[in-house]
C-alpha cells in the first residue's frame, strides 16, 4: 500500500470516527436512528483501522465501540453524557485534595513507636472512607433524612427550610 493510499484511508477513518463521536457526545437522548448511524460510522472506521494498524490498533476503547457494546449501552440508557469519565476524574481530584489537606497521612505516631507502645498506628484510609460515606449519603439525597432526623440534630430540623426561604432554590440541585 502506498503512502498516499494509507494517508487517504487514515483520513477516511478519522472522519468516520469524528462523525461517530459527535453523535456519542450529544447531551440529549439518542434516537434509534442516531445509534444506528453511530454504529455504522464506527463499523466503517474499524474496517479501515484494522487494515491500517492490525492487532496493535485494537485498544480497549476501540473494542468497546467496534464490538457494539457502546451501542448497546446507548440503546439501554439513551444518553451517555451522565456517565462521562470527567465526573470520575473530578471525584478522584477531590479524593487527592481531601487526603493531602485533611488527613494526617497515617497519623502522628510512627510505625516503630506504635510497635513499642502496642498502639495501632492510624489508618490512612479510615478518614477517606468516612468522608466517602458522608459524601455518598449526601449525593444520594439520604443525608438530609438520616442526619437531620437523628437526636443530635433535632435543633436543626428547620435548617433546609430556612435556606429555601432565603434564596428560593433547593441547595442540592446542580
Amino acid at each position: 500500500m502506498s503512502e498516499s493510499d494509507r494517508k487517504d484511508q487514515l483520513l477516511f477513518a478519522i472522519c468516520k470516527f469524528n462523525a461517530a463521536t459527535t453523535i456519542m457526545r450529544q447531551k440529549s437522548d439518542f434516537s434509534d436512528d442516531d445509534i444506528l448511524q453511530f454504529q455504522a460510522n464506527i463499523d466503517d472506521f474499524f474496517q479501515v483501522w484494522v487494515r491500517l494498524y492490525s492487532y496493535a490498533g485494537c485498544t480497549n476503547y476501540i473494542h468497546l465501540m467496534s464490538s457494539g457494546h457502546l451501542a448497546e449501552y446507548m440503546f439501554h440508557w439513551c444518553n451517555l453524557h451522565r456517565f462521562s469519565q470527567q465526573g470520575w476524574e473530578h471525584f478522584n481530584s477531590l479524593l487527592k485534595v481531601f487526603f493531602f489537606r485533611w488527613t494526617a497521612h497515617g497519623g502522628h505516631i510512627g510505625w516503630s513507636k506504635a510497635k513499642e507502645t502496642h498502639v495501632v498506628a492510624k489508618n490512612k484510609l479510615r478518614p477517606i472512607g468516612l468522608w466517602l460515606q458522608r459524601r455518598m449519603l449526601w449525593l444520594c439525597c439520604i443525608g438530609d433524612s438520616h442526619f437531620l432526623s437523628s437526636k443530635a440534630c433535632k435543633s436543626t430540623t428547620n435548617y433546609n427550610a430556612d435556606l429555601d426561604e432565603i434564596d428560593g432554590d433547593d441547595i442540592h440541585e446542580e
